[in-house]
């Protein structure tokens, strides 16, 4: 059990920790080598982010689908991402394009961090979804571009125009709505005064 703490503990240093750590350090009838192999395949499947994106998204693998920032303008956000196989709705022709929209939204959380200088938001919704055009379903594991080009907003409320599309040669449109997304600021101070 030493060696597999040892491989466990160097694990987490590049990956956020995460349930299939938890259930290798508690698995005592698997073998180092077994070990070895399962994490040696989970890091070279693991996809390409921005260290900083994780700090700055309220999500988690694999729910976490953003991976970098590619432009940033006064007048438009494009991000990279993907949809991982991990979905419970993936079948072997992709997934739903809903999913899609789910990568805008986290973009847009982005653009409100970019642009107010906040680390990650303690609340990020997507609160409405308006003239979405989606295409059946969206490819896993494929390299998708999400602009976003801000429409107005108060307070923590923002609305966006997006697109979605295919990176590369078939940069083909796969979504496109109107999202209404409202994010709050982490307080630093949670603190509560007993007497007021």
């Amino acid at each position: 059990m030493g060696r597999r703490n040892e491989l466990l503990d160097a694990t987490v240093k590049t990956l956020r920790p995460h349930a299939t750590v938890k259930t290798l350090r508690r698995d005592p009838s698997m073998s180092d080598d077994a070990v070895t192999t399962h994490l040696t395949t989970h890091l070279t499947t693991q996809r390409a982010r921005d260290p900083l994106i994780g700090t700055r998204l309220p999500h988690a693998d694999p729910a976490l689908y953003v991976e970098e920032v590619v432009e940033r303008t006064s007048q438009r956000l494009v991000c990279r991402g993907r949809l991982p196989r991990a979905m419970a709705a993936t079948g072997a022709a992709g997934t739903t394009a809903l999913l899609a929209l789910e990568l805008a939204a986290q973009a847009s959380a982005l653009w409100e961090e970019e642009r107010d200088g906040e680390s990650r938001p303690e609340t990020a919704l997507l609160v409405s979804i308006r003239r979405a055009e989606l295409c059946e379903l969206v490819p896993v594991a494929t390299p998708l571009l999400v602009e976003l080009t801000p429409q107005g907003g108060a307070g923590g409320l923002r609305k966006f125009a997006c697109t979605v599309r295919l990176e590369g040669d078939d940069q083909r449109t796969l979504a496109r709505a109107d999202l209404a997304t409202f994010s709050h600021p982490a307080t630093t101070d949670r603190a509560v005064d007993p007497k007021s």
